[in-house]
This record gives structure tokens, sequence and C-alpha cells, in this order.
């Protein structure tokens, strides 16, 4: 454990920042998920929220832009794939 009033503070900073950057990346995942699984005319609005998702993710710099950008392209062609 730390003994600076400072270094325990930051201890304390960064298990807050840990759970809360844990949540979103477990939303981003779920999100990411459904949009996989997704069938039939559900397919669209599923990736279009996994895509909100991983932007919000991105902006709260949880996730690279590129990681994002990434998944997100991956998303739209198996969705793409799954419509023809």
């Amino acid at each position: 454990m730390p003994h600076n009033k400072s270094t325990i503070k930051r201890l304390r900073q960064n298990v807050k920042e840990r759970a809360y950057n844990r949540a979103i990346r477990t939303r981003t995942r779920v999100l990411i998920k459904n949009a996989r699984q997704a069938e039939g005319s559900a397919v669209e609005s599923a990736v279009v929220s996994a895509h909100a998702g991983l932007d919000r993710a991105v902006k709260l710099g949880v996730m690279p832009k590129r990681r994002a950008a990434r998944l997100k392209s991956r998303l739209s062609r198996q969705a793409n794939r799954q419509g023809s």
C-alpha cells in the first residue's frame, strides 16, 4: 500500500477510472456481439448501435480511434455479407 498522501489519492483515482473504463469496454463488446448475432431486419439497427458505442468509447478515451475504425469496418462488411 502507498504511504504518501498523493499516492493514496492516485490509487483511489485509478480504481475509479479502471471501473469506469471497464464498464464502457464491456458495453461496447456487448453491442458488437449483438450486431454480429443479429439476423434479418435487426442487423442494420444493431450495427448502428455498435458504431455509436465504438464512437463513444473513442470519445471517452477508452479505445484508440484506429481500433474503433477497424472494428466498425469489419462489422459493416459482415453485415453487408449477411444482407446479400
